[in-house]
Formats: C-alpha cells, structure tokens, sequence
C-alpha cells in the first residue's frame, strides 16, 4: 500500500542505488516487512539494494534480496558495544559499506 501511494516504482526507476535496514535483518524482514519488501522491488526493478543492520542472521537468505547486507555486529563490534551508542556505529557501517563499495568500482 505504501509503494503504491508514494509512486516508489517510478522512484526505483530513477534510483542507482538504493541503501535501506532495521535493527536486525532476519527471517521477518524477508517474510513482507517494509525493509525486504523493498529490497524485493529493487531485485525486481535490477537496482542495487544495501541492507544496513544492527545484526544479519541469515546472510544467505538476505542475499535472495539484498545486494549486500552490512552488519554492525559481528562486522564492526560486539553487539553490546554497537547497542551503546548504536548512532555513531551506524555512522561507521555506512562508512564501512561506502567503502566497500568504492572499492568495488572499476
């Protein structure tokens, strides 16, 4: 109902990249809530689609999709540490995943 209202298809079209997460990127994400949904469209619409989280707990079923998840724990620090000031190590794994991704360029 949301894609629909907001015209996110025709968003999706214009997009290179669209960089989306919650808290942990689990079995729920990928079963219709908002952040797999839309991870769903950009694989239907072929953009790229960057999932940030606190915790990926199954990396294999976020790659049916995701482009790529990034995670703040175990990738970056423990999960008690990212959870303490969870503003700044976002803040880090955006960095991290930007990087990543120039790294990647040819």
């Amino acid at each position: 109902m949301f894609a629909e209202h907001t015209g996110l298809k025709a968003r999706l079209a214009e997009a290179d990249l669209v960089v989306t997460g919650e808290g942990s990127i689990d079995k729920s994400t990928l079963m219709g809530k908002g952040v797999g949904e839309l991870a769903a469209l950009c694989r239907e619409a072929k953009k790229p689609c960057l999932g940030l989280a606190g915790a990926v707990n199954d990396r294999a079923a976020a790659a049916q999709f995701f482009t790529r998840t990034y995670a703040m724990s175990p990738d970056l620090t423990d999960r008690a540490t990212a959870m303490a000031n969870n503003a700044e190590w976002l803040a880090r794994l955006a960095t991290h995943a930007a990087s990543a991704l120039e790294n990647q360029k040819p």
